[in-house]
């Protein structure tokens, strides 16, 4: 039996995965014009525990990234 190995995907739809993109003006977070995609490299901000990441890739189910330090949250 063989394995099938699945590649990195590097854009995905950020509200499908509880999430939304930011931008970061000043080290203020504040929601990005366009929310239809997040590509590698792009921030984006947990719905549930308003954590901001700079999104990497997806692979199966699951997203990497490395989290951001050091910005102001604020709640929309």
């Amino acid at each position: 039996m063989s394995r099938v190995k699945t590649s990195k995907l590097k854009v995905i739809t950020p509200a499908n995965w509880g999430y939304r993109k930011v931008d970061i003006i000043f080290g203020r977070v504040r929601p990005a014009r366009d929310q239809r995609w997040a590509m590698s490299g792009d921030l984006i901000q947990s719905e549930r525990d308003g954590t901001v990441w700079e999104f990497q890739y997806r692979k199966d189910d699951m997203l990497h990234g490395w989290p951001v330090r050091d910005v102001q949250y604020r709640s929309i």
